[in-house]
């Protein structure tokens, strides 16, 4: 049974070009308080984990609170479930501290340092 498609291409293989491109680089002017900001919520991801732990924290509550017809297996599922999203926030939450403090001293050694060579 013969294919249907074009016959596979015979010959050399087309070559690549390699094209330099200049860069452009712009400074934009921005306050000590943006750049504190852009410096701690540059590291999120912590903070992303944080928001899902603590939104299936209140999803594991509420559903033991609200749902009557649990099982014991259930309810004791749930309740498992609830204390380990609770211990995740707890260590997610340690993290994005951490992370700030060390955005916030990372942040203050760019700035004493920028402050020490604009007043050589």
């Amino acid at each position: 049974m013969a294919s249907s498609g074009p016959p596979p291409a015979q010959g050399p293989i087309p070559s690549v070009t390699a094209e330099m491109v200049p860069r452009h680089v712009r400074y934009h002017a921005i306050t000590e308080e943006e750049l504190g900001m852009v410096a701690v919520l540059s590291n999120s991801i912590h903070l992303a984990f944080l928001g899902i732990t603590v939104g299936a924290l209140v999803a594991f509550w509420i559903t033991l609170k609200t749902v009557m017809n649990l099982t014991t297996d259930d309810r004791t599922m749930f309740r498992a479930l609830m204390w380990l999203t609770g211990l995740l926030s707890a260590y997610f939450l340690a993290q994005s501290v951490a992370d700030v403090v060390r955005s916030r001293g990372t942040l203050n050694s760019i700035k004493r340092r920028t402050a020490d060579e604009v007043a050589r």
